[in-house]
């Protein structure tokens, strides 16, 4: 019996039927899931929005703040579909937990990717930032030929905030890790999201989602990046766009993390202490990176002035 007996484990990849493309699709639409995001939620959908966001499908993981009604009242044009996603599912014949972040980004691909030219699949911490372009679109123009376009973490630290500055993320939070350096893989402190279009993506994973057909996906330079096992740093470039992870935000931010669960539900010592150690590596080596200040000063002085005025507005002390 013990031969054939295995422990349940976690189903993080789940394959789908890509959805039909709309005769009118387009645009770019970001799926993400979260839970009590409300100091933060409204900045992430008006920054997007600005950067050229017209669509958001947002999961909410049993909020228990005003996060949702935030997030809606952030946006000028852009819609934002709030679903609720307070579910644990799992095989009931193998024992399986099938993640409830996959299982999101899987539902809007299937249901609501039909309508877009392209679907980002971020966290409310990572903000996609368009590197010498004014609009992600823009930035994505050259890369049409791909179905996947994979974005490596660019990890930032607390930049020395102990509680969370008034006025919000952008202007805040302003020292990133310098690295990796190397093909030497860094866990927890190096890893990838994904850019897709999503009628002709049928392999979705929270950090590798691709085609189906030789598990192929792209750097944002157009070139081939493998995506099974440990990603390799030296493949995964910042060229058109950069995806700032605000990993930490401040101290008070990281206390808040612990205690909410996710990664670190259980609260146990070994957690807190690799939750620590990225900081740590993250911070021992930082440099000054405003590549998201430039971004808005690109899209000129109105966009810039009045993005800043409605963080102070929505920014929260």
């Amino acid at each position: 019996m013990g031969l054939f007996s295995r422990k349940p484990r976690n189903t993080a990849r789940l394959r789908i039927t890509p959805p039909e493309p709309a005769p009118d699709r387009h645009g770019i639409g970001i799926a993400a899931i979260f839970r009590d995001e409300g100091r933060y939620i409204a900045e992430w959908v008006r920054y997007h929005e600005i950067a050229g966001v017209r669509a958001f499908y947002l999961y909410d993981d049993g909020s228990t703040d005003d996060g949702p009604e935030r997030a809606k009242q952030a946006a000028q044009d852009a819609s934002v579909t709030i679903i609720p996603w307070g579910m644990r599912i799992g095989d009931a014949t193998q024992g399986n937990a099938i993640s409830a972040q996959t299982l999101a980004l899987a539902h809007a691909l299937s249901v609501f990717g039909g309508d877009l030219r392209w679907m980002a699949m971020v966290d409310i911490d990572e903000f996609l930032v368009p590197l010498a372009s004014n609009s992600i679109g823009e930035a994505l123009s050259e890369l049409d030929a791909h179905p996947a376009i994979t974005l490596p973490w660019t990890m930032f630290g607390r930049s020395g905030h102990q509680t969370p500055p008034v006025g919000g993320i952008v202007g805040n939070y302003l020292r990133r890790w310098d690295g990796p350096k190397s093909m030497r893989y860094v866990g927890g402190s190096f890893n990838a999201k994904s850019i897709v279009d999503p009628t002709r993506v049928d392999v979705v994973h929270v950090h590798r989602t691709t085609t189906g057909a030789g598990e192929v996906a792209h750097n944002d330079a157009g070139e081939p990046v493998r995506m099974r096992g440990h990603l390799n740093p030296n493949k995964l470039t910042r060229q058109a766009l950069q995806l700032n992870h605000y990993f930490t935000r401040s101290e008070e931010d990281v206390l808040r993390k612990i205690a909410k669960g996710g990664d670190f539900a259980t609260r146990n010592a070994r957690a807190e202490g690799k939750l620590r150690n990225r900081i740590e590596q993250i911070e021992a080596d930082e440099v000054q990176d405003t590549q998201i200040l430039d971004f808005l000063d690109r899209r000129g002085a109105m966009d810039s002035v009045n993005y800043r005025k409605q963080l102070a507005a929505l920014g929260r002390p």
